[in-house]
């Protein structure tokens, strides 16, 4: 998959830019991992809902696969991209977690069959069965967490957005998550101020400074730049 920006803008209210006419191209792999790295107000939750949709540009144009973003069916868009929101709170609603990790395909127009097919692989794969029957309000902030990543794994998205994944995790549950994300079988683009984190999953990363890119390549390689990092906020 390739995500592309054209000179995009999306402003905030007052007229200020969160992402100021940014331009570049995101190419992932089948399970492609790109880090979006920046301090805080750099752009980075604005970029990944504006792939989404959910920030209408003021000017510019996003491409999925060279298809204007704006030409791609709102259904078809959320099929092919899933998101991990900051707080899995957020993402969470129903009352157990097998209710939850199905919501997403029973509205695929899939058979119940199928439908029951993808939630047991995802929960699987994510190491939650065992919570199959568990309430959600019963949960560690950990398994919040592979909750979310489940549901989003039962619609088979091509690319997943994840918004500061680690927020609120301790050691352990960073780990969990890693070895989770590892599983996962999509490419990803992880917004984190985690360097740690986004060095251990990331090849390549991208680096916004008040709503442009700042600088993109070899994660392992910008990470050792102590003054470029001293100036984007993240050291």
């Amino acid at each position: 998959m390739k995500v592309s920006f054209r000179q995009a803008t999306v402003e905030r209210t007052g007229h200020i830019p969160a992402l100021n006419q940014l331009t570049c191209d995101l190419e992932f792999g089948a399970k492609g991992a790109i880090a979006l790295l920046g301090a805080n107000g750099a752009g980075k939750s604005t970029f990944l809902n504006a792939i989404l949709g959910l920030c209408p540009l003021k000017s510019g144009e996003i491409e999925i696969d060279g298809t204007r973003l704006q030409e791609i069916r709102t259904h078809e868009l959320r099929r092919r991209i899933g998101m991990i929101f900051q707080n899995a709170d957020d993402q969470l609603f129903s009352q157990t977690v097998y209710e939850d990790v199905a919501f997403g395909p029973t509205h695929l127009q899939i058979s119940d069959e199928e439908v029951a097919e993808r939630v047991h692989h995802a929960m699987d794969v994510m190491g939650i069965t065992a919570l199959a029957k568990r309430d959600i309000i019963r949960l560690s902030g950990g398994e919040k967490r592979r909750v979310s990543l489940a549901g989003i794994l039962a619609m088979q998205p091509d690319l997943l957005l994840l918004d500061e994944p680690t927020a609120m995790l301790d050691p352990r549950g960073c780990r969990e998550l890693s070895e989770c994300l590892n599983k996962f079988p999509a490419a990803k683009l992880i917004a984190t101020h985690d360097l740690v984190f986004a060095e251990k999953l990331c090849p390549q990363c991208v680096i916004l400074k008040d709503g442009s890119v700042f600088a993109e390549g070899k994660t392992e390689e910008l990470l050792k730049d102590e003054a470029m990092l001293m100036e984007c906020g993240l050291a």
